[in-house]
């Protein structure tokens, strides 16, 4: 029986730096990693991989050819980088978990925060920002 596997925020971390490495081969092993774990489970977490890592739609489609068959079928465009609106609709519509809601939001507000510091207001130390869905889930 395959176990289903399911990465944590820490391993989320390690494939997304892996993803981010200058050396190819990295991109290769962080690939073959998402490739290998349960894309449902996993699914917030592959979509946010694939649109914060610098790796090309021809990197994808090589050596995550499932995953990229995947992400066309859920209604992604694996050849784009995805908005982080249409991501959480993405989301919504798959019934993602609560947990997995939580974790979106929480890479978002720290993409609007490295956006706010990108912009000059680098004397902003750190800010706590809360990002929450309306009740409709709807965005």
């Amino acid at each position: 029986m395959n176990k289903i596997i399911v990465i944590t925020a820490e391993s989320y971390k390690s494939i997304a730096n892996a993803l981010n490495s200058k050396d190819k081969e990295n991109h290769v092993v962080g690939l073959t990693t998402i490739e290998n774990i349960d894309f449902k489970k996993n699914l917030v977490k592959i979509l946010l991989l694939k649109k914060t890592c610098d790796v090309s739609p021809e990197s994808w489609k090589k050596h995550a050819p499932k995953t990229f068959a995947k992400l066309k079928k859920i209604g992604t465009d694996p050849t784009i980088v995805e908005t982080y609106k249409s991501l959480l609709s993405i989301l919504v519509k798959n019934n993602a978990s609560k947990d997995d809601i939580q974790f979106f939001l929480d890479i978002f507000s720290d993409y609007i925060f490295k956006s706010i510091k990108g912009l000059g207001f680098d004397f902003i130390n750190d800010t706590e920002i809360t990002i929450k869905l309306k009740d409709n889930g709807k965005n």
